[in-house]
């Protein structure tokens, strides 16, 4: 008995001793983000990255053409009439009021502007359409195009700040296709020639449409937002490229130019100092995603910038916390040391945005599977709610042979990192997410196979997130809309019992109650019947005070007379349910009919936009009253 009492102390013993082994083995490596101290540091572990992960970071062997950062040539605005509309100096006593007197963009988050293709303040319409930026004075008894201006590049959206705008796009030119680092010797061949990105931000004087200043970098704009005066851009850039001669920092850390219209010079400087860059503790790429932080006040150069050697592919913001998000494949190594299972799997990046004038970083985290999209994330009250689903549907059927779910994961920053203190599984087994929202403590997500299941989350407590009620229905809802009261609206698609979709459809639903959510009324349109605002929440337009909702709508028949392309008003009610308050098209351009894209509403007055122009219409009818057409190229 002695002897055994002996031995089990020492095989005891022994396994104290190797526990803290084992346990430095298991534990997660730590998820804050390691700033470079110096240049030289950034450069060297990207070379040694570069040598490691082989030919996919190159070096260029000649200039890429058009020799690098090239400012544009300063646009100057074409004016179709001689007044240009109303300043933005306060010439009028009294400001319109968004909310009151016009509507603005539709957002996620109150307060916190988003790009998008048209903006209004309460006087002037602006539109990037067509590779140009329109001007529509609204002052009048007729709506006029005031001015356009010619935009270079792709995918323009705006940020209106007083009377400022701030015109963002990503674009590129031909080059030649740059050389790996560690390219054969005696190789002659010349490259191929390759799509280079590049994102430049236009400052532009609102009420004349002149380009103030230009800013140009290498990339692509992933997301922006403003809040007061300050805009937040995120660009991805793809470094290991530098024009020949070039100092060898700006392959890993180009440079970015801003050019006044006044001189045409441009004044160029790194996109970040050295010490603003930061790598994630698990090898993410050597792509460089730049936070730049700008004053429209003082203008489009930034006045701080913030670096991550790693990509993005989603941006989401709240009034204090803007957080960047990217997909990644964890392997069973990176499982091990990271903490995830081993998949997809997305990593996140939070900076601290509340100082107007400055960003800072605070923290990172991964949570397991893939967002949606920026619906999929929300902070409140210092928790970040995230939901994520487990297998992307482009890996096969995700209800077939694997059972997919989905999670709603919530974060906490903590001196290690953004640390997950709660979560909820099992949503949707086979499915997968098609709408999220987040509305204080509670939290929404519809997902989709053959029946959309609209699960109630209780969030109140962040440690232990709950699923409070479910709601089983056929088809689905791909943007949810709070209303207030307990009501919220859906916009998707019906379908029939084996999950084969029959055409638009918006929904009422009561979720006061979040044991118990129910579907009040439904609204079908055709069997082919589609609206942008499915995929497109800038598309949505809700005007509480007419309980009207405006959606584009691309409605099919059998007979393509039958056919209808414009957008459609509904009177929202609770009893009553939907009521169409009348639709509008705008006129055949070369015998095509135009798609309205957007919507919006100004002292009284409802304004649809598409790419041929913008009709001014009745408020309760959607009737047409005026028509402004685009000049077409």
């Amino acid at each position: 008995m002695r002897r055994l009492s002996l031995v089990l102390a020492l095989v005891l013993a022994a396994l104290t001793a190797a526990a803290p082994a084992e346990a430095a083995k298991r534990r997660p490596v730590k998820r804050q983000l390691t700033a470079f101290r110096s240049c030289d540091g950034l450069v060297a572990f990207a070379e040694r990255r570069a040598r490691r992960f082989g030919s996919d970071v190159y070096a260029t062997r000649r200039p890429v053409s058009g020799g690098g950062l090239v400012a544009p040539r300063p646009g100057v605005a074409e004016r179709q009439d001689a007044a240009a509309g109303p300043s933005a100096d306060g010439a009028q006593p009294a400001a319109p009021v968004e909310g009151t007197d016009y509507s603005g963009t539709n957002v996620q988050e109150a307060g916190v502007d988003e790009p998008d293709a048209v903006k209004t303040d309460g006087r002037r319409l602006f539109v990037a359409m067509n590779q140009r930026l329109y001007a529509i004075d609204l002052t009048g008894d007729q709506p006029r195009l005031a001015a356009s201006l010619p935009l270079e590049g792709d995918g323009h959206e705006l940020l209106l700040r007083g009377g400022k705008l701030l015109v963002l796009s990503s674009g590129g030119f031909e080059g030649p296709m740059p050389m790996p680092v560690a390219r054969p010797e005696g190789d002659g061949a010349p490259p191929p020639y390759v799509y280079a990105p590049r994102a430049r931000l236009l400052e532009v004087d609102a009420g004349t449409l002149k380009v103030i200043r230009t800013l140009e970098l290498p990339g692509t704009v992933v997301g922006g937002r403003l809040r007061g005066s300050t805009a937040r851009v995120a660009i991805a850039t793809p470094t290991g490229i530098a024009p020949e001669g070039a100092p060898e920092l700006r392959r890993w850390l180009p440079a970015m130019a801003v050019t006044p219209a006044s001189t045409g010079r441009p004044l160029r400087r790194s996109i970040a100092r050295c010490s603003a860059v930061r790598r994630p503790a698990i090898f993410a790429g050597l792509g460089l995603l730049t936070v730049l932080t700008i004053d429209l006040d003082r203008g489009v150069s930034p006045v701080d910038s913030d670096a991550i050697l790693a990509d993005a592919s989603t941006v989401y913001a709240s009034k204090d916390r803007m957080y960047l998000a990217t997909e990644r494949w964890v392997d069973s190594q990176d499982a091990q040391e990271d903490g995830v299972p081993v998949g997809r799997s997305t990593a996140i990046h939070g900076f601290d945005v509340a100082d107007a004038g400055r960003t800072a970083y605070a923290g990172s985290g991964t949570v397991r599977g893939y967002l949606l999209n920026q619906f999929s994330l929300s902070e409140y009250r210092g928790a970040l709610r995230v939901a994520t689903t487990e297998e992307p549907s482009w890996l096969g059927d995700v209800g077939a042979d694997r059972r997919s779910e989905s999670f709603v994961t919530v974060l906490d920053e903590r001196p290690a990192g953004l640390a997950q203190v709660g979560r909820v599984g099992g949503l949707g087994r086979g499915e997968r997410i098609y709408a999220v929202r987040f509305a204080g403590d509670a939290g929404f997500v519809v997902t989709f196979r053959q029946t959309d299941p609209l699960y109630t989350l209780d969030l109140s407590r962040p440690a232990s997130p709950r699923v409070a009620g479910e709601l089983k229905i056929p088809g689905y809802s791909s943007y949810l809309h709070p209303i207030g009261g307990g009501l919220m609206l859906g916009v998707g698609q019906d379908a029939d019992a084996d999950g084969r979709v029959r055409g638009a459809q918006v929904s009422l639903f009561d979720v006061g109650d979040l044991s118990d959510p129910r579907r009040l009324h439904q609204l079908r349109f055709g069997r082919y019947a589609s609206t942008l605002a499915e995929h497109d929440h800038h598309a949505f337009l809700w005007w509480p005070a007419a309980k009207l909702l405006v959606l584009p709508l691309a409605e099919y028949g059998d007979r393509s007379e039958d056919a209808f392309l414009g957008a459609v008003g509904l009177r929202v009610d609770r009893a009553a349910g939907f009521a169409e308050a009348g639709r509008t098209e705008h006129p055949d351009v070369d015998g095509y009919r135009p798609q309205v894209v957007r919507a919006a509403v100004v002292d009284g007055r409802l304004y649809t936009i598409s790419y041929a122009g913008v009709q001014a219409g009745r408020l309760d009818t959607l009737a047409g009253t005026a028509w402004v057409a685009f000049p077409q190229p």
